[in-house]
């Protein structure tokens, strides 16, 4: 059978149940009809494996590529939110330079204050939904340079605090396991 072949019967008549059933010559004998009809029988028994063995594979097919296709879902989905939250962290960076000169922040309105730290607030309750973590180290941390990116270094006073962090200069951020920003930070190195 030829793959153009298409061996589907597509009603009833196209079976010639008679003839399958009938003697082709008047002279054959019951035997001889008998063996051609488990020839048949196995011919069919054969069509009926290779149809199911395609739909099995066909089945085994679409499993597979709707199990690529949730992953990919969900690759898309992540990339697509870390891109969002990149583009909304130079406005966390803007509040935090606002914040970090308190002898100007002091000398604002108090209520202008207030509602710019509220504003603050609600902007990082939304990223930590969404599974946003700081970055923020503090000094005298380990350097970790899959967290942290070395800005600049500054001698240490004390030789145990080499390698460790001197004071952070801009703050990082990851979903979970993701970096999307690493925290700029300054390395203390003694001589």
């Amino acid at each position: 059978m030829s793959d153009s072949e298409d061996p589907t019967p597509q009603s009833e008549d196209d079976f010639d149940f008679e003839e399958d059933i009938t003697f082709e010559e008047e002279d054959e004998q019951p035997k001889d009809t008998i063996k051609r009809l488990r020839d048949r029988l196995k011919e069919c028994a054969s069509q009926k494996q290779e149809y199911l063995d395609g739909w099995q594979r066909a089945k085994a097919d679409m499993v597979n590529n709707r199990k690529e296709f949730s992953k990919e879902r969900e690759r898309i989905s992540g990339r697509v939110t870390e891109e969002v939250i990149s583009s909304i962290l130079p406005v966390l960076d803007s509040f935090e330079m606002a914040f970090a000169d308190s002898e100007v922040w002091n000398k604002v309105d108090d209520q202008w204050r207030s509602g710019v730290e509220h504003i603050h607030s609600q902007l990082a309750t939304a990223l930590k939904l969404h599974g946003v973590e700081a970055i923020s180290p503090e000094e005298g941390n380990e350097f970790d340079p899959k967290l942290h990116t070395s800005v600049d270094t500054t001698e240490a006073d004390n030789p145990d605090a080499d390698d460790s962090i001197a004071r952070c200069e801009k703050t990082g951020y990851r979903i979970d396991d993701r970096i999307i920003r690493s925290a700029n930070v300054v390395v203390y190195k003694s001589n």
